[in-house]
């Protein structure tokens, strides 16, 4: 959903009164166009709040000043496990790479991400450098108003300015993706998937969870499952999800009988 705010749209006070205008960003494509509409919703609006998707991207290309959320601080960094078991890599780097203008990452209660939503409506963007600034108040910005927060912008990163204090946002990945699985595991997974009866051939679709992409993108991730239980996702728990482990062959115990060589020739 895109939000087309103005500066009325919003009043601060001891709490943030919420009169925004809303619409879905497609309802403004005529019929048979999917993209005209949204994009001229997104070029007019004065902020695009929005969440890590196509709409996101859309908006940086057009330099419309933006906010995009996520669940929480570092989610805009790092890839996320989403609810069908997918591991997908945020891009907010690019989005502020390419956003000119104004491209800042929102989080946490309602309160909270509308307060950074006001204070991009009132937002001065400066180029950089960034370092000089650090520790350095807003009210030294030359020519500051008082209602005015300053956002220093580099391509990789942008420092916010408010009098309670500055906050440095950066945009480069984490390198916290875990291992892929091996070519041997997904050659497996996929021989399942071709000989499934739930397995549409021509468009690449498991008909039982009816995803697409069935082999591109569910049988390389080590977090995907199958949903009629024919191949197990790999036994690892990560951003609070637990998947099923596969059984393994028991060890055999130390004082076990070990059958004596005559019984192992005899076979």
């Amino acid at each position: 959903m895109t939000m087309t705010l103005s500066q009325d749209d919003i009043s601060s006070s001891d709490n943030i009164v919420w009169r925004a205008r809303h619409r879905y960003a497609w309802d403004e494509d005529p019929p048979g166009d999917t993209i005209t509409g949204s994009l001229r919703l997104l070029a007019g609006a004065k902020v695009v709040a929005s969440q890590d998707t196509g709409i996101g991207h859309l908006a940086s290309l057009l330099n419309a000043p933006q906010v995009v959320i996520y669940p929480q601080r570092g989610d805009e960094r790092r890839a996320l496990v989403l609810r069908d078991g997918l591991r997908v890599p945020m891009r907010f780097d690019d989005m502020h790479r390419w956003n000119s203008s104004l491209c800042l990452p929102a989080w946490g209660s309602p309160e909270q991400v509308l307060a950074i939503i006001a204070e991009a409506l009132s937002a001065r963007v400066l180029p950089g450098p960034i370092d000089p600034w650090k520790a350095r108040p807003v009210t030294e910005v030359p020519g500051r108003q008082p209602v005015e927060v300053v956002v220093i912008r580099e391509p990789d990163r942008s420092l916010i300015l408010r009098p309670a204090g500055n906050d440095l946002i950066e945009t480069a990945p984490l390198a916290d993706r875990p291992p892929q699985l091996s070519t041997a595991d997904i050659t497996a997974r996929i021989a399942t998937c071709q000989a499934c009866p739930d397995y549409h051939a021509a468009t690449d679709r498991c008909q039982r969870c009816n995803c697409t992409a069935m082999l591109a993108q569910r049988t390389r991730t080590r977090f995907a499952r199958c949903p009629a239980g024919r191949w197990p996702a790999d036994h690892l728990a990560v951003d609070g999800w637990t998947v099923g482990k596969a059984a393994e062959p028991q060890p055999q115990q130390p004082n076990s009988p070990q059958p004596s060589s005559r019984a192992r020739s005899a076979r």
